[in-house]
């Protein structure tokens, strides 16, 4: 039972990680958009 549970963990752990890394990567991507966009405006 303990297997498993560490098992999840590990997994969860790594999809958590994984969804934080596309956010991370999104929002920085976003970012440059929106300052590429100002320098534009500007």
């Amino acid at each position: 039972m303990r297997v498993i549970l560490a098992t999840l963990m590990a997994v969860f752990v790594k999809c958590f990680r994984h969804l934080l890394f596309v956010y991370e990567g999104y929002e920085g991507l976003r970012s440059r958009y929106i300052k590429r966009e100002m320098k534009l405006y500007m």
